[in-house]
């Protein structure tokens, strides 16, 4: 938020989150599974939230901070 922008990508048949600066430049991927989409920021600016969808079709929100390293499942699926 402010100097990144939030995106999904779709690479080798792998679903990515991640961020870049707003010219483009230093792509960095943050998570990546079986279907991730809709990331949206945070109001504070610090996390992303997501959508990651399982090979059953079960959608869950998660939530992950800058680094990718802290995921944390925010609504599970039914």
């Amino acid at each position: 938020m402010g100097d990144f922008i939030a995106f999904e990508k779709i690479e080798n048949d792998q679903a990515y989150i991640g961020v870049m600066e707003i010219d483009g430049s230093n792509e960095r991927m943050l998570i990546k599974g079986y279907k991730l989409e809709n990331p949206a920021w945070t109001l504070d600016g610090r996390r992303i939230l997501y959508n990651k969808i399982d090979e059953s079709g079960v959608v869950k929100l998660f939530i992950v901070d800058l680094t990718g390293y802290n995921e944390t499942n925010i609504i599970p699926g039914p």
